[in-house]
């Protein structure tokens, strides 16, 4: 999730590889998948932000969708 200005008029906007949409209003939900490789090595940003969604999502699900994740080290 982009803000608009980063992604409109960008050449891959202009050729359609990708697009934006406006949010609705401020209590817009917008879900997030992440797709990562089983096996090999990522890089440890890829990690430590797959790491936050994760303990993000466990704490949306127990209730506590305001609860701050660790900042990644």
């Amino acid at each position: 999730m982009l803000p608009d200005f980063s992604v409109i008029d960008d050449p891959l906007e202009r050729s359609a590889v990708i697009t934006w949409r406006p949010l609705r209003d401020d209590h817009t939900e917008v879900q997030l998948a992440i797709r990562r490789r089983r096996s090999g090595s990522h890089p440890r940003a890829a990690r430590d932000l797959h790491r936050m969604f994760v303990e993000r999502g466990r704490a949306y699900e127990a209730g506590q969708p305001g609860v701050a994740a660790p900042r990644p080290r």
